[in-house]
Parts: structure tokens; sequence; C-alpha cells
């Protein structure tokens, strides 16, 4: 499986309860990829779980990719998303701008900047397309109107969210962009590495993620169209 979506697949499961003395000591799944953006991430690989470098010319090394998910923006076609691969990539970025053959690889993961002002109609046009998820840029503080829009954008799409940040949030707002469906914090590369630390340690507090009551509850309703069977006819003839 691609890195990137083994990462999400295991930050977004809901863990069972812990049972017996031993479960404790198990090991927390991070519930939310914390990556750098641009190249210059070495002052800050102890913290990150993968970066998204600014361009495809520079290749990660093994070493790096054995342990973080590596990214990479392109410009290009097909062409470039394979020598992205070839190079160590593990998902690409790319624009609603660039030619649709960019997202004919199976192997690598997608994401794209999600279409500003985007209709209802847009954003469920985008769930059968080969994206792994959308990247947003909230503000830093997030309001009740922001969140449902972030909220709008992960429902339509069914597409999880990479959130952009400028600066390090409060845990409230963390837990506020997770419960939208925010699956990875990005911050810029650049930035002290006391803010990595600091955010990592955030995240790591984050209390366990809550089981959706909304998904539960559609997964055990009958819908109100489906026909009635025959054993509801024989006790309509029976009456």
């Amino acid at each position: 499986m691609n890195k990137l979506r083994d990462r999400i697949r295991k930050a977004t499961s809901v863990a069972p309860a812990p049972l017996g003395f031993g479960a404790q000591s198990r090991k927390k799944e991070s519930s939310l990829l914390l990556l750098a953006r641009g190249e210059k991430y070495s002052a800050v690989a102890q913290y990150i779980d993968g970066f998204m470098a600014t361009s495809a010319k520079s290749k990660p090394g093994k070493e790096v990719t054995d342990r973080l998910v590596a990214g990479t923006t392109i410009d290009d076609g097909r062409d470039a998303v394979r020598a992205a691969a070839a190079a160590g990539y593990d998902f690409v970025v790319v624009s609603e701008d660039a030619p649709a053959s960019a997202l004919l690889e199976e192997d690598v993961a997608y994401l794209m900047p999600a279409p500003v002002d985007a209709s209802d109609a847009l954003l469920r046009a985008l769930e059968p397309m080969a994206l792994d998820g959308l990247l947003v840029a909230p503000k830093a503080s997030i309001t009740v109107r922001e969140q449902l829009e972030l909220v709008r954008l992960a429902a339509f799409a069914r597409k999880p969210l990479f959130v952009s940040l400028d600066s390090v949030p409060e845990s409230a707002d963390i837990e506020v962009l997770r419960e939208v469906g925010t699956v990875a914090l990005l911050l810029d590369a650049s930035r002290p590495a006391a803010d990595f630390e600091a955010l990592r340690r955030l995240i790591d507090e984050l209390p366990a993620r809550r089981r959706s009551r909304e998904r539960d509850s559609i997964a055990a309703t009958i819908p109100s169209s489906a026909p009635a069977s025959d054993d509801e006819h024989d006790h309509d003839h029976d009456d």
C-alpha cells in the first residue's frame, strides 16, 4: 500500500477500548500527521511524519523515505508523476489546471488544493476522482462559520483535509480541525524547531478519536423507499 494512504488509514482508525493490564503499554498511533512544507526539514525531522517539497528536482533519499512520507508539487502530467515516484516520492500535489493524465498513476497518492468558492455540486464531483486529500488553509483561530465550511468541504467531496498552518494553533483548535475531517497539519519547514516540537506534543496529547454517531446511525438505517418484504404482504392478507 502507498505509504501516505497507509498513514491516513492508521490516523483515522478508531482504536478499541484498551483491555487488560498490558493494554496501556501499547504504542498509541497518532491521530494526525505532521508534515513540513519545504525541502530543508532536517532540523525538524525528529518531530514530523513527512514533508512536502516545493519541487521534484531533488531526490529525498532512501534513508529519509524509509521513515518519512515524502511528497512534492508538480505542474505537468503523467510523466512528471512517474518521475516523482521514481525519485522516491509517495504523493504529489496537483492543481486543478494540471493535465488530467497526471491522475492516472495508481501507486501514487494525490493531493489538490481545495477549489476556491466551490459549489456543493463541484465538491460532489471530486468524490470519484483519484484524490487522497484536499489542501486547505483556514485562519489561525477557527470560528463556527469556518468550521462549517471545512465540514462542507470534507462532507461533499468525501476527502480528508490537509491543513496548512502559519503558526502553532491552540490545542482546542487542533481538536476541532481533526473532528471536521483533518488528517494532517502542515507547517513551513523554515519555522523554528521549537514550533514543530510544540505542535508534535499537542498532536500526541489529543484524546482518542471519537466514533461518529452519524456514521453509525446511517449504517444501521434501512431506506424508507425499500420494497416491502413478502412476510409483510402476508401479514396484510391475514388482516
